[in-house]
């Protein structure tokens, strides 16, 4: 079951593009959701069980492994034994916003100061000419002669 214990309905391809990740390839943007949903879920779990018994946690534990749990039901339950989870998680989901932002921001930063060359395929010339072969893995020949 996706992200029983919180609301992460938010996680969708328009706010992937609102954060600045809009040039990723829609299953990119399915790995960025899914991470950000799977965060979301350990984050707010680890606040809330600072809040709540044992008892509770190992009863929420029980009820999510049930036929009954659900993401509904699974809120409902933290409503009433967690009444503070909606703050915690809209916290929580704005803390990941900002990372999210500050990442792209760092990103488009790193390749602004980067001086590409104007055939950003070709040789560099600051290699010397080389042009990258050197790099090559060897055949299993020449790693059989060493």
């Amino acid at each position: 079951m996706d992200s029983p214990n919180v609301d992460a309905s938010v996680f969708t391809f328009p706010w992937v593009d609102q954060l600045g990740y809009e040039r990723l390839s829609d299953p990119q943007k399915v790995e960025l959701i899914r991470a950000a949903r799977d965060a979301l879920e350990i984050q707010v779990g680890t606040q809330l069980m600072r809040f709540m018994s044992e008892k509770d946690v190992r009863e929420f534990d029980d009820f999510l492994r049930s036929p009954a749990g659900s993401d509904s039901a699974g809120a409902a339950w933290l409503a009433r034994k967690a009444p503070d989870y909606q703050r915690v998680t809209h916290q929580i989901v704005a803390e990941l916003e900002a990372e999210m932002r500050r990442i792209v921001a760092d990103f488009d930063a790193g390749a602004q100061a980067i001086d590409w060359p104007a055939d950003e395929r070709g040789p560099r010339e600051d290699w010397d000419g080389q042009d990258g072969d050197e790099f090559a893995q060897p055949t299993d020949q020449q790693g059989m002669e060493q």
